[in-house]
């Protein structure tokens, strides 16, 4: 095994995700679930990085480094900031921690394992009295030395000559002569050695180079995860259309060179419906998108360039609201532990190349992870069935700031009559944030059962 990495995130998904990535490319993951836990895990045995959250219960990222620095034995362990809020604190925390480096959640395995190796080297170079211009050859190499596995290199390259055989053709009458031994040294160095072991098999067990449009992947997602799915096309850089269904629900995402460019659904709730997330913008009002609905159906147009061409919204708007409707979809789906995934390629979508979108999955997947973790926080807590009434007392008590403006719609729907589902239904929000709202109100007694 290679080093000891420390893992601190509330987060048990977060932490499974990032243990699976380091233990893929040799390192041996030390998982805590927040500062105090860390602390004493670090008594149990030393580890040569921590990766460290910054909000967390009992005790935070900041509060863990300065228990850190504090202690004569742990006071020089490097440490990287993993935070969805580390582009705006980077520098504050680096500066009042000593922490090496910060990234962004969502991240994916790249970014992480990239700034694991440059933290290990930092603390290399540190230990050693090295200056950084010595060692630059040095981690250019860091993907062939992160894998676990001899032959990895040699799976990626495999991969890379079959890459070459499926893009040379269509890069050649697009772009002219193309040198195919520069296309494989490209793929070459655009996949780590794990993604090419991992993929040398489904390339030789399927034939690639069949007709213009065929079916390239297919399983159940009981074996084989929607994310994980994802990662496969988005590693592959794939275009094509992946249409994912679960009983009557079915959603479709458009690719193009692993990245999404629309999604398109049947079956599944109004909240995700278009309109929802301009009437949520504040694009358009409830009375002009109800009648340009009515007129789009007569007309036989599709009701986001309808409202374009009736000047009711912009473009700009219609893309912010497809880009978001997109995004749901991902979150929703990521959900699903049954069902079926096909992917069929090549295959273009008039509207998916009106949108091109051209939204990174990657983080979008990440993020639809950490709302599972939240689902299963709200799980329990009401029904959708219950009938919730609000606490005069209690609101009385609040000032004109405790409450955000989404709360105070929330609390406005809460009639006392009608259903927790009857309420969400009538909101302009989708089901997660709406439920994620009462479940704070309830936790602070806000609301209560009626």
């Amino acid at each position: 095994m290679g080093a000891r990495i420390l893992v601190v995130d509330d987060s048990l998904t977060i932490r499974n995700i990032v243990r699976a990535i380091l233990e893929r490319n040799g390192y041996e993951p030390v998982l805590a679930e927040d500062g105090v836990d860390a602390l004493e895990k670090l008594a149990e045995a030393p580890v040569e990085l921590a990766l460290v959250d910054f909000v967390m219960p009992r005790m935070n990222g900041y509060q863990f480094c300065m228990s850190l620095r504090k202690d004569e034995r742990l006071k020089d362990l490097p440490v990287v900031l993993m935070s969805a809020k580390s582009d705006r604190i980077r520098g504050k925390f680096v500066q009042q921690t000593g922490a090496l480096d910060a990234i962004t959640k969502p991240f994916d395995a790249r970014g992480l394992l990239a700034v694991v190796q440059s933290a290990i080297e930092k603390k290399e170079r540190r230990d050693a009295g090295l200056e950084g211009p010595e060692r630059i050859e040095e981690f250019a190499s860091a993907p062939e030395s992160m894998s676990s596995d001899p032959n990895a290199s040699v799976s990626s390259a495999r991969v890379a000559e079959h890459l070459t055989k499926i893009f040379l053709p269509g890069l050649s009458r697009e772009l002219g002569n193309v040198d195919p031994n520069a296309l494989t040294q490209v793929f070459t160095q655009s996949l780590t050695p794990e993604a090419g072991a991992e993929l040398l098999t489904l390339l030789e067990d399927t034939d690639f180079a069949q007709s213009r449009r065929h079916e390239l992947l297919t399983g159940a997602l009981e074996s084989v995860s929607f994310a994980d799915v994802l990662q496969l096309l988005d590693l592959q850089r794939k275009t094509g259309a992946l249409t994912v269904s679960r009983s009557r629900s079915r959603v479709t995402f458009f690719m193009h060179g692993g990245a999404l460019d629309l999604a398109t659904y049947a079956g599944l709730p109004e909240e995700f419906l278009l309109g929802r997330y301009l009437l949520k913008a504040g694009v358009v009002s409830r009375p002009d998108l109800e009648r340009a609905v009515v007129s789009a159906r007569e007309k036989g147009e599709l009701i986001g360039e309808h409202l374009v061409a009736l000047e009711l919204i912009s473009e700009a708007d219609l893309r912010a609201a497809l880009i978001a409707q997109t995004s749901e979809l991902v979150y929703e789906v990521v959900r699903w532990t049954e069902g079926r995934f096909r992917f069929v390629a090549p295959l273009s979508d008039p509207l998916a190349e009106r949108a091109r979108l051209g939204l990174p999955s990657a983080g979008l997947v990440m993020e639809g992870f950490r709302r599972v973790d939240e689902w299963r926080l709200i799980e329990g807590t009401f029904d959708f069935d219950d009938v919730l009434a609000v606490d005069p007392l209690a609101l009385e008590k609040l000032g004109p700031s405790d409450l955000e403006g989404h709360e105070r719609n929330v609390l406005a729907a809460l009639d006392g009559v009608r259903t927790i589902g009857e309420v969400i239904d009538s909101l302009e929000f989708g089901s997660f944030e709406s439920c994620k709202i009462l479940y704070r109100l309830m936790n602070a007694r806000i609301v209560k059962r009626k």
